[in-house]
């Protein structure tokens, strides 16, 4: 009697699992086109078929793409920079490089300091410390 309930819900579920079985041994597994469906068909590739078309198209626009792209490097490779007559004439001594260096180095010190100085500011956080704290960072900053 304690099994009795639990026996007869195992008995049924196996019913409703051999009646699914049996309903879908009759079912058909190929689908079926009706007439309209068969008509509207007439002269459409099938769907492999424009598939594997397609990939093909895309692979070779992708092929011209390329070519194109290469063809254009080549010519960014074989151009000659246009110098204007004015800086032709132009004579560089090391005094002119030596400056330029400096300039160069001095600007990219100035953005350094810049962006340090951004990064400080964007730290709004300010820790409170005991006194003993504020001793000891006292003494190690200075």
């Amino acid at each position: 009697r304690l099994y009795s309930a639990a026996e007869d819900q195992r008995r049924k579920q196996a019913e409703a699992r051999e009646s699914m079985r049996k309903e879908q041994a009759g079912l058909s597994s190929r689908p079926k086109m009706n007439a309209r469906s068969r008509e509207m068909s007439q002269g459409v590739e099938g769907l492999s078929s424009r598939a594997e078309s397609l990939v093909r198209e895309r692979e070779a626009r992708l092929e011209e793409a390329r070519h194109f792209l290469e063809a254009r490097e080549r010519e960014e490779h074989h151009a000659q920079p246009s110098i204007t007559a004015m800086a032709q004439r132009v004579e560089r001594r090391p005094e002119d490089i030596n400056r330029w260096d400096e300039r160069r180095r001095r600007r990219i010190a100035e953005e350094q300091c810049r962006r340090a100085e951004d990064e400080r500011r964007a730290c709004t956080f300010r820790p409170e410390l005991c006194s003993a704290s504020e001793r000891l960072a006292r003494r190690t900053s200075g």
